[in-house]
């Protein structure tokens, strides 16, 4: 009569599809399923979500551009967790221009800055490391060149992608003529 009581519950074996997209793992205890991305909406993820963001199909020919790696829906949803996990920060992709062959691609392309920081203090941050010290360096957000006194928080409110992400693209040359 009380048998049923004491047994264990099996744990699931597939988890539950929430609203995370397909760059997103959701987490049980034996193992990692992919869930597609079928809410447009992006919400809030628990900390049990790890982000594997290279999980995610392109959504174009491959190319440099984070923006043509990944879809929309996992940028968007990269960004909702890393605003999550870092409220106080801007949240940065920053990208060698198109063009560009003098300077080398750096080693990543997120990156996380106070919003009280300058155009100036990023400069210098890009250009250490890409080891640009003696070279001009040149920053580009949605094709325009920044004034080096701007506040980071201007440009994000300025010119944020509606994935939550600010792009910064460099060069060493002026490529707006």
């Amino acid at each position: 009569m009380f048998g049923n009581l004491f047994r264990r519950k099996k744990q699931p074996t597939e988890t539950v599809k929430e609203h995370t997209p397909n760059c997103l793992y959701s987490q049980t205890s034996r193992s990692p399923k992919i869930s597609f991305c079928s809410v447009s909406s992006v919400q809030s993820f628990s900390s049990t979500t790890t982000l594997y963001s290279r999980q995610c199909p392109s959504s174009s020919q491959p190319s440099d551009s984070y923006q043509s790696q990944l879809r929309f829906c996992c940028r968007r949803s990269e960004s909702a967790l890393l605003a999550e996990k870092h409220p106080n920060k801007v949240l940065l992709i920053i990208e060698r221009f198109k063009t560009e062959k003098q300077l080398r691609k750096m080693d990543k392309k997120h990156f996380l800055l106070p919003p009280e920081a300058t155009v100036a203090q990023l400069k210098h941050v890009i250009s250490s490391r890409v080891s640009a010290r003696n070279e001009s360096l040149f920053l580009l957000i949605d094709d325009e060149i920044p004034d080096s006194t701007t506040s980071i928080r201007e440009l994000a409110r300025r010119h944020r992608d509606p994935d939550g992400f600010l792009y910064v693209k460099y060069s060493s040359e002026d490529t707006m003529g």
